[in-house]
């Protein structure tokens, strides 16, 4: 099943509407209470600790605590991240969450420079 990662209150009835299941991540807890309004199957605050494990584990299953443990890197995660906060921070938390082989879709305008390299962002693997 495929899984969506939104970083901000969007499409929630669209991603459900077409059988995915979606996550919203944002601080603000007024946006969040609308996501689940709207149907996100998941919604959760990234300044809470261990919120990336939380999307983790909605994504993947019981693989990836079992993932976790082993330590791996490959990690399970949304298969698209819709990126709408405008905030280079988003941008680099929906990279580090978005599965291997998944999309990062930039939603949002940006007008400065990011502090981290966008390009060639590849996670290791264990074998």
């Amino acid at each position: 099943r495929t899984h969506i990662l939104h970083m901000i209150v969007v499409r929630s009835r669209y991603c459900n509407a077409y059988g995915f299941r979606s996550v919203c991540v944002d601080p603000d807890p007024a946006r969040r209470a609308a996501a689940t309004l709207l149907g996100a199957d998941l919604v959760v605050d990234p300044t809470a600790p261990g919120f990336e494990e939380v999307v983790q584990d909605f994504c993947g299953g019981d693989t990836a605590s079992e993932k976790r443990k082993a330590g791996e890197i490959n990690l399970p995660g949304p298969d698209v991240v819709l990126e709408c906060a405008s905030k280079w921070d988003a941008i680099r938390t929906s990279m580090d969450l978005c599965a291997n082989n998944g999309a990062v879709v930039v939603a949002a305008r940006h007008y400065d420079s990011p502090k981290f390299n966008l390009v060639g962002q590849v996670r290791a693997t264990t074998q």
